[in-house]
């Protein structure tokens, strides 16, 4: 999105220069982006966190540690409580990963009118974010994934994320999405959908090699596609049930 509003709309250097502040998420930013950024809006300050819908924003990172994996999405801000979801039980020790719970006076009360929903959204005094997670001996938060992008392979859970951080190192890879589709043997095999930079080239078995030297074995992309684009949900996140269905229906690209 940043990279289409300093390509249109804000391809002005006047107006570029008149930006104080990007802010984004909810990941952290490579090396790269944040050169970019950098150059697009020489006068800005970049911010990134965490946030939903339902809880607005509970963490923040300012300038250079935006783009510091060792950071993740920072400290939970003022007012906020966070804990890991372990064994049904909340906790705050760094090292336990599981579904991040979040509670600040600004979140939402309940769904209207859909006692369900509010059921399934709730724990205690929590809001269920949905997301997996672990905090770091700092208390600073780490984003894992999605339980519901979860891929089980062979009895193994992957993290889409993960994988993706690993292509994206790639020179050649301007974007990167990774899901499941069904498997007979396996359950679920790892897919990935690239979109190439400009000007450059590279092969699906290079990239599954690329990221046989980082990633354990299961974790590989089995077949990987390319793409011209990525496809997006309504609310611009990657839309990974329109690319797993399009992996099922055409399994070309290399399959490892």
């Amino acid at each position: 999105m940043i990279k289409r509003l300093a390509d249109g709309v804000l391809s002005d250097d006047v107006l570029r220069e008149s930006i104080r502040h990007v802010q984004f998420g909810t990941t952290a930013a490579s090396d790269e982006f944040l050169v970019d950024v950098g150059r697009w809006f020489p006068n800005s300050q970049l911010i990134t966190g965490y946030g939903a819908t339902e809880f607005g924003p509970v963490t923040r990172l300012y300038g250079p540690d935006c783009a510091n994996v060792q950071c993740g999405v920072g400290h939970p801000i003022p007012h906020v409580e966070m804990a890991i979801m372990v064994d049904g039980d909340p906790t705050a020790e760094p090292g336990n990963q599981g579904e991040l719970l979040v509670c600040a006076p600004w979140q939402m009360h309940s769904y209207w009118n859909n006692q369900r929903a509010n059921e399934a959204a709730f724990s205690g005094h929590y809001l269920r974010s949905g997301d997996i997670a672990e905090f770091d001996e700092q208390g600073r938060v780490h984003l894992r994934g999605r339980i519901k992008d979860i891929i089980i392979s062979g009895g193994e859970n992957i993290y889409p994320i993960e994988v993706e951080a690993v292509l994206s190192l790639h020179p050649a890879v301007e974007q990167v999405a990774v899901y499941g589709v069904d498997d007979a043997d396996w359950g679920e095999k790892v897919v990935a959908t690239v979109v190439v930079r400009p000007g450059l080239s590279t092969t699906a078995e290079g990239l599954i090699a690329f990221a046989r030297t980082t990633l354990a074995g299961y974790k590989v992309p089995k077949l990987v596609r390319f793409a011209d684009e990525i496809p997006l949900t309504s609310n611009l996140k990657v839309d990974r049930e329109a690319l797993r269905g399009s992996a099922m229906r055409n399994t070309s690209g290399a399959d490892a």
